[in-house]
């Protein structure tokens, strides 16, 4: 067997050496690059979920802002996925012209009506308790020192009440606002006698019916002139709880020309963008009047709406009137019983995001106050 040269054999030691030296290099260098990148990939994660944040707060203040002007939509650029997952989460729409402009040619009224059948149903079930509760203690006090029987009084109010409670188990709405509404007609101080029990009857055959259950004594029995405010207010209240189901048919009526106003202005909006540009729009978000917001679109379409632009002309003549006189603040009183006090929120956010500082206030039953100061 030849036995290599002295050098040779170097030579092959010292480029194995070498090979193992850039070998262990590249490892070392490798998991350099690794570590770096696993570093990078730590810090995004952690930067993603506030540029998401970002993203999506900066363009729901765009939405408000534009809905404050009366607008229905905004363009939109690049947008990620997860912020517009969470946008269509809150009621909004995003998508292309072409796509918005298919939905539109089919029919607003359409889809309005198809969102208006999956809307919450309001159970009335406890709605007539205030007015037997009041029935109830109303005779207790004419009767006065007689043996208040619990049982039998409330069986009383029932009795007097069947006709309420009727209407009010077969749904017939607008028959037991009605009755209400001839209540609330009733004033003591217009009349020679006080409000009775039979003035509860809604004519001559259901008193002479009732009377022969109870007997005349009964149907003679007096709610006393203090507790009319009580007997009035809770009137009122039923009345305006069953408002929107009365009204529900109109309301469903003026659809139409409400759905062909806002088409038009969306086409006119659209016809802005590019064929293939994003939007994000809350047209297709309409809020039924007297019924409660299922999303923040439908916040948002309520202030670019007749009504929530009208509250923003009164506000807007209130701060004028006030700044013209000196004053560095006003006052802006809203019923309690309204949807600009049930959509205040987006109201305030909208002047907060104009400059103003904002302070509600709910001072009596009935009415809040918008307190705008402008400092």
């Amino acid at each position: 067997m030849t036995i290599p040269k002295a050098k040779a054999a170097k030579e092959k030691t010292e480029q194995s050496i070498a090979l193992k030296l850039e070998t262990a290099r590249k490892v070392r260098q490798a998991m350099e690059v690794a570590v770096i990148r696993q570093q990078r990939e730590e810090r995004l994660e952690k930067i993603r979920p506030a540029q998401v944040a970002r993203q999506r707060n900066a363009l729901l203040r765009k939405s408000i802002e534009a809905a404050g002007s009366g607008l229905l939509l905004i363009p939109i650029d690049n947008i990620e996925d997860t912020v517009s997952s969470q946008l269509r989460a809150l009621g909004f729409r995003i998508a292309t012209k072409t796509e918005d402009l298919r939905v539109i040619s089919g029919g607003l009224t359409k889809q309005w009506r198809h969102l208006e059948q999956h809307r919450v149903v309001t159970d009335y079930s406890v709605l007539l308790e205030p007015f037997r509760k009041f029935v109830m203690i109303s005779i207790v006090n004419a009767w006065r020192s007689r043996e208040n029987n619990l049982e039998h009084i409330q069986h009383i109010a029932v009795t007097l009440l069947s006709n309420y409670y009727k209407d009010l188990k077969t749904c017939n709405f607008q028959s037991l606002w009605s009755r209400f509404e001839r209540l609330s007609k009733l004033d003591s101080d217009d009349r020679y006698t006080k409000i009775q029990m039979s003035d509860l009857m809604w004519d001559r055959a259901e008193y002479a019916m009732t009377r022969d259950l109870l007997g005349k004594q009964t149907m003679d029995l007096s709610i006393s002139q203090k507790s009319e405010p009580e007997f009035f207010r809770i009137i009122r209240t039923a009345m305006g709880s069953l408002e929107t189901e009365v009204y529900r048919d109109s309301i469903k009526a003026g659809l139409d020309a409400e759905a062909h106003k806002v088409a038009i202005q969306v086409n006119k909006e659209l016809s802005c963008l590019a064929i293939d540009q994003l939007s994000m729009s809350w047209w297709s978000s309409h809020k039924f009047p007297g019924t409660p917001s299922n999303n923040y679109s439908q916040k948002v379409y309520w202030l670019a709406s007749l009504p929530g632009q009208r509250l923003l002309e009164r506000i807007a003549s209130e701060i004028k009137i006030s700044a013209n006189a000196g004053f560095p603040r006003t006052d802006v009183k809203i019923s309690k019983a309204s949807d600009e006090f049930e959509e205040i929120e987006v109201v305030k956010r909208y002047l907060e995001l104009q400059g103003y500082e904002l302070t509600l206030s709910v001072e009596v039953d009935t009415e809040a106050t918008i307190s705008i100061a402008w400092n």
